[in-house]
């Protein structure tokens, strides 16, 4: 595989470098660490390495006699390798714990050895928001951490809400005639449309999601890849021909590319989320796991506007699984944007549906 020809179809992408690794395991200092941090939520890759890095210590020196073998100038040789960071953890720490007498040297030894065979048979996928962000969303920044509310937090409620209202009759809303809906569609408030319902649901990564298996046909979301190998640099010349060079567009499982994109979320990598996300929503313009988990990550990111527009997408679903945490949402943000009144008005109809939000909402209104 010709890795440089590899990095220019997906961009220049200034990885983490060993020294940066280094310094954040041993650097205490909260402001020396924020730009490692900064680079390791806007990379999924990174994300995967510095858990590797960590298990391990942050000692960078067990890889450095692979270098030769399979890094070339390139930035994906480097993502090469730190794919299988996670792998050589757990070879290094099996070998070490296996032979504790033996020098660290021997040791080290024997971990390179194990990781070259893994890497000269290691096969990546790649997607192409895995290594790059559309430019409209790579420019974003995430808001003030105070400002945030973390998946942790959705989790929390998710479980309380779960707690509070088993077995309870959610309150009943007030409907609309027919014919003044026609005569208001343009003010028509998402919460008096009759026809949506309660899907099923799953959880991944601890997070609600409605189970669309069981409404889809063998639901597929259409995204770039590209496989790269792990054929040493030395054993690769520039002329080589390399049949998957290019990206190709393939379908993947729903499920699967939904499960990947939440870990992503979980983990506070809100820009390559939102960008997984908006893909779900180039096939499936109308789901409501993407409307609103694509929502939480711009309002993370401070795009207010453009979060109540996800928001009320998703209550205007067919599936009203997630209305009363949009709704909550969408008055947090005009709350964010300084429309104070809209905000009210919001927490008024929270409080008149007695629901979930209703004691934080009647705070807000004091």
């Amino acid at each position: 595989m010709n890795l440089k020809r590899i990095s220019k179809l997906f961009g220049a992408s200034p990885p983490l470098s060993r020294k940066e690794i280094t310094d954040y395991g041993n650097n205490p200092d909260a402001a020396a660490q924020h730009s490692v941090e900064a680079k390791e939520v806007s990379s999924s890759f990174e994300a995967d390495a510095m858990e590797g890095w960590e298990a391990m210590n942050y000692d960078v020196g067990v890889m450095r006699n692979l270098d030769k073998k399979f890094m070339d100038s390139s930035n994906i040789g480097w993502y090469i390798t730190g794919s299988v960071v996670v792998a050589a953890t757990i070879v290094t720490a099996v070998l070490w714990n296996a032979n504790p007498e033996e020098s660290k040297a021997a040791q080290v030894a024997q971990a390179d050895d194990k990781i070259t065979e893994l890497l000269e048979d290691q096969e990546v996928t790649l997607e192409q928001t895995d290594i790059v962000l559309p430019d409209s969303i790579s420019v974003l920044e995430n808001a003030p951490k105070e400002l945030q509310i973390e998946p942790k937090k959705i989790e929390k409620e998710f479980n309380e809400m779960k707690t509070e209202y088993i077995d309870k009759t959610p309150p009943p809303i007030e409907m609309i005639p027919l014919d003044k809906v026609r005569m208001q569609i343009r003010h028509i408030e998402p919460e008096f449309i009759d026809e949506s319902k309660k899907a099923a649901e799953i959880y991944l990564s601890r997070l609600k999601l409605v189970d669309y298996r069981k409404y889809r046909s063998t639901p597929k979301v259409k995204t770039k890849q590209v496989v790269l190998t792990g054929v040493p640099a030395n054993k690769e010349s520039e002329e080589s021909e390399d049949p998957v060079s290019e990206m190709q567009e393939i379908e993947i499982p729903y499920i699967e590319y939904l499960s990947k994109t939440m870990k992503k979320l979980s983990r506070g990598s809100y820009k390559n989320a939102l960008t997984r996300f908006d893909v779900i929503l180039e096939t499936y313009k109308d789901d409501v796991n993407a409307n609103f988990y694509s929502g939480l990550c711009l309002y993370n990111l401070g795009q207010y506007e453009e979060a109540i527009d996800r928001f009320l997408a998703c209550r205007l679903s067919k599936f009203n699984n997630f209305d009363e945490e949009a709704q909550w949402m969408t008055a947090l943000s005009y709350e964010e944007l300084g429309q104070d009144e809209k905000a009210r008005t919001y927490f008024q109809k929270i409080i008149d549906q007695g629901g979930f939000y209703k004691k934080r909402a009647q705070a807000k209104m004091k």
